[in-house]
């Protein structure tokens, strides 16, 4: 909220149709668009993202890959939420994205708290196997009830936790509309879906 990008949420069995289909290459040459993905073997992240090569980006502070990126878009798979709500799957997902989070800077500017943890996970980054974490995240998210199944549906990547669960039936219904030069679509019900995560997201923050 309160920033100009898009990112993108597909409802599991959508996502996994596009995943399939998308350009699989691993020679990512200029001007192509990729996709890296968990799914793939070529992220480490819980998310997907479609990268534009025709673009570069100086700056990241995650090593969510080891290949080039480009620009991106994120893409998040909406699953059924388990009976046990998710938490264990949500651990592992927050283990994920601490070891991706190893290209953070220390400085002087930021507190003794701060600076001690990003040196942890860079010692992590050199000492863990995020293949391996990413790998569990993966066969975890195999054994969801299959998506439909369940009135409950939870965006497993998301860095909100159990505040991105949600209806399914909001995901049913959408509207298009413009979005700086471009028309898009979007959900129906995209006031409940954001007051669920940021509460009064129309009030400006601080």
């Amino acid at each position: 909220t309160w920033d100009n990008e898009i990112n993108i949420i597909m409802k599991k069995p959508n996502y996994n149709r596009f995943a399939e289909s998308f350009n699989k290459s691993t020679s990512a040459s200029e001007n192509s668009m990729r996709l890296i993905a968990p799914e793939l073997g070529n992220g480490y992240f819980s998310i997907a993202r479609v990268c534009d090569m025709s673009h570069t980006i100086v700056k990241k502070y995650y090593k969510w890959t080891d290949e080039s990126t480009g620009l991106w878009i994120d893409i998040f798979p909406i699953d059924s939420l388990p009976d046990d709500g998710g938490a264990t799957l949500r651990s592992q997902n927050d283990k994920c994205w601490f070891l991706c989070g190893s290209s953070a800077p220390i400085s002087m500017d930021y507190s003794l708290k701060r600076n001690l943890k990003t040196l942890g996970k860079k010692l992590l980054y050199c000492l863990g196997d995020r293949g391996k974490e990413i790998r569990i995240y993966n066969s975890m998210i195999a054994k969801l009830p299959p998506y439909g199944s369940t009135d409950l549906v939870c965006n497993f990547g998301s860095p909100y936790g159990i505040k991105d669960t949600h209806r399914r039936i909001i995901f049913e219904k959408f509207n298009r509309v413009v979005f700086g030069n471009i028309e898009t679509m979007v959900i129906s019900e995209y006031d409940t879906y954001l007051r669920t995560i940021y509460g009064d997201y129309m009030q400006l923050p601080p």
